[in-house]
Parts: structure tokens; sequence; C-alpha cells
């Protein structure tokens, strides 16, 4: 789930320039009365400054702002529809790009002091923020706030036979786990580091959820499959980061052990020749392919297994899984007894989106070749 989240589910955390608009950023930190503080002023043009963003160094969570600019002088306040704003800052912006003037919300007032914030300002970060690859982490804004997250050891436990050892970021509440003892050296390297960026990638994704009315992601780890050579798990997020409705999505992991290689979905099935991920074969390839050939195949199989019928036209609200399009980019988890897929519904009808299996059995023979292990035998009982 990019920083923002590989499958690009969580729009709110996305900074895009209109057509015809230039933007400004202005990354800050300082304070506002004694409390340590960044700032992230985004403006189009000379006047709108419509997703500007700030935390609180202690909680790291973003609060969004909106407002103008009027040459050096800015205005902004956090926004709820048919409400008063509860927070106003009063800014100017000096010759040395520094910023002061007054946060106030009711009858309190404190003064704000910032400074130009750039990436070597950040001195201390922790090896998994230094490690990452994170193209988000290039925004001085964002790297200050990876800089204080921290990882807390919670929890083991044992899946056959091998150890997983749960770490919670602090700040996020984001919890994932990190293979241990029954891992080999060389797997432990392999893997660790993906797990976390992976977990970097959810806990900023956590900080960054903010509406004017808040925000927040519920995160649910599934660990779903584990042989000699493969770890499958799936994360599943619930979300509300603003707009007019929340949300949910789930993505899953296959990673081979001893290489760290990631599989998609079409580096595991292919039902044509074509078959192709977005990220070898670009979009259109992959929309052409999953469109033509994915989409049809998967909703014959299901159709196979589950029995689905067509709703009948008096059956309004009734979910139907005949849609060839619901199979298009489903969401999916490589498990012990198969690989179960979730359809993808319109807003309206997401109520209908739950996992159905395909057993290896039954996807056996579109594997794809280039696939390098064979599909479990699953014993029946």
């Amino acid at each position: 789930m990019s920083l923002f989240t590989k499958t690009g589910m969580i729009c709110c955390l996305l900074l895009l320039a209109l057509p015809g608009r230039a933007q400004e950023y202005a990354y800050l930190h300082g304070t506002i009365g004694a409390y340590p503080v960044a700032m992230r002023i985004s403006c189009y043009n000379d006047t709108d400054c419509g997703d500007t963003r700030y935390y609180y160094k202690k909680m790291l969570k973003d609060i969004v702002l909106e407002g103008s600019r009027d040459g050096k002088h800015y205005i902004l306040r956090t926004s709820e529809y048919g409400t008063e704003p509860r927070e106003t800052f009063d800014l100017n912006e000096q010759a040395d790009h520094s910023f002061t003037g007054t946060w106030s919300a009711g009858n309190k007032k404190l003064p704000v002091k910032l400074q130009p914030l750039r990436k070597t300002d950040v001195r201390t970060v922790p090896a998994f923020v230094k490690n990452s690859d994170n193209e988000g982490l290039s925004d001085p804004y964002e790297y200050l706030r990876a800089s204080n997250l921290l990882l807390v050891r919670d929890s083991v436990i044992r899946y056959k036979n091998k150890e997983f050892v749960w770490f919670r970021e602090k700040a996020s509440d984001m919890s994932l786990f990190r293979l241990g003892n029954g891992f080999s050296p060389e797997q432990l390297k392999k893997i660790n580091p993906l797990l976390d960026e992976i977990q970097l990638t959810e806990a900023m994704n956590q900080m960054s959820c903010s509406g004017f009315s808040g925000g927040s992601i519920d995160f649910t780890v599934n660990i779903s499959y584990l042989d000699e050579h493969l770890l499958g798990f799936r994360i599943f997020s619930s979300w509300f980061c603003g707009g007019a409705h929340p949300d949910f999505g789930g993505q899953g992991y296959l990673l081979e052990l001893n290489t760290g290689k990631q599989f998609d979905l079409d580096d595991i099935l292919a039902f044509d020749t074509s078959a192709v991920s977005e990220a070898r074969g670009g979009f259109d390839r992959f929309s052409d392919y999953r469109n033509n050939f994915f989409a049809p195949k998967m909703l014959e199989l299901m159709t196979q297994a589950q029995g689905f019928e067509k709703p009948k036209e008096e059956e309004e609200d009734q979910c139907d899984y005949t849609d060839t399009e619901i199979w298009d980019y489903p969401s999916w988890e490589f498990g012990e007894e198969g690989i179960s897929f979730t359809p993808i519904f319109g807003r309206a009808m997401r109520a209908c989106e739950e996992a159905f299996l395909l057993t290896f059995e039954q996807l056996k023979a579109y594997k794809n070749p280039k696939f390098p292990y064979n599909f479990p035998t699953v014993k029946k009982q």
C-alpha cells in the first residue's frame, strides 16, 4: 500500500496539484507557545492555501487547515462544514522565510514561531526509517515525523513451530510481526527489512489520515500461509480520513523467504499468455489483461465453486456476484487451502464485499508457469 498505501486506496493522503495551478510548499518547524510542532503550508497561486497540515511532535497526527494568503500574510483555520473554526493561525512570513504570529482557539491565544525545515535538520533517525526507500520521505515534513516513530516489542506467537515477534508503532498503534527464532539468518535478513518498510508505510498512513473532523485507520493483520519457501499474510484496513464516507480494503502479500521477492497475484496465476502485473507491464497492458481475461475466468471459476446466480429484478439491493466487473481487481489472500478473493463493489454496495475461496485444486491449471513453486496439495478431510 507509495508512501502511502501501495493499493493507492487512501486518497486523502495524496497532494495533487490541479491542472494549470502552481503549487508551493513551505516546510516549517518550531513552536506554538511551548509546544513543538511541524507544519507544511501548501498554497496554489497567490491566495489559496487549501491543503495545509501541521502536527504536534508529541502526537505526530495531522491536523488539517485551509485558508489564504495575501502577500506574506497567512490566515489558516481548521474547518468543519457549518461550524466555526476551532483553531486559527495568523502568520507573517519574514525575509528569512521564517514565520511568526499567533495561534488562537476560543479565548486562548499563543505565540507561533516557525523556522524553515530541511531534511538535514533531522539529526536522529531510527534505522528502519534511515534505511527506507519510501519516496514519501523526500518530504521534510514527513521525514521529521517518521524520525519520531517508535517500535515497541509486543508479543511473540508461534506458527508452524516458528516464532513471529510483533512490534507496535507507538504513535499510530499499528502492529506488525517480524520473523524470529526458527527462521534462518538469511531469511531474517531478507524479510524483516521488508516488514519494516510495510509497517513504516502503514504508520505514516495513519498519521496522515485526517479530515477537518479528524480521522483514523484500524488495521488487522492475518498470517495466512507458511512453508519452507513462502510466507503469506494480509493487511485489512478500515478508515475514515475525511470525505463523505468511511471505507475499507485489504492487501495480500506473498513473500519468498530466501530472496525477499514479493509476488503479485498475476505472478501466481495466469489466465492467458498476456498475464502481467501492473508493476511489470504498465497499467494499460495490466488493465487489458484483467478486463479481457482475468475477470471473465474468475467469474467462471467462482460461479462453478459458489453457484452464483443473478438476482431477480424484483430483489432490490441484492449482491450480484455475476457481474464480471467486480472481479477485475479483487483483493486476495494466499492461504493454506487456496486463494481467497474479495470482489470490489461500488460505494453503495460495499457491504457485499466478502471473501470467497478457490482451492489450489481449482486453480492448479492456471498457475503462472513463471511462478517457481507448485501449489500445495491439501489433504482431504
